[in-house]
């Protein structure tokens, strides 16, 4: 085998790795929106944030909007 097959072969290995990668990480995001949207049917704007807060932390909380109206302590 020569060097530009073994390279041809490496490349498209890495390439495959990283389709399957993304993918799966695809599969994850959908998977936890899907449970997320199931969980919050039937919740109020408050509760929401709640577990938005308590299952992402306070980032999640504020990307919601959930924050938009309260005073945070700065360090």
């Amino acid at each position: 085998m020569s060097i530009k097959s073994r390279l041809i072969n490496l490349v498209i290995a890495s390439l495959s790795l990283l389709l399957i990668y993304g993918a799966y990480n695809f599969y994850l995001v959908h998977s936890k929106q899907l449970i997320l949207e199931k969980s919050i049917q039937g919740m109020d704007e408050y509760q929401v944030c709640q577990l938005a807060f308590e299952e992402f932390g306070v980032k999640m909380a504020k990307n919601m909007g959930c924050l938009d109206n309260i005073e945070m302590p700065q360090d």
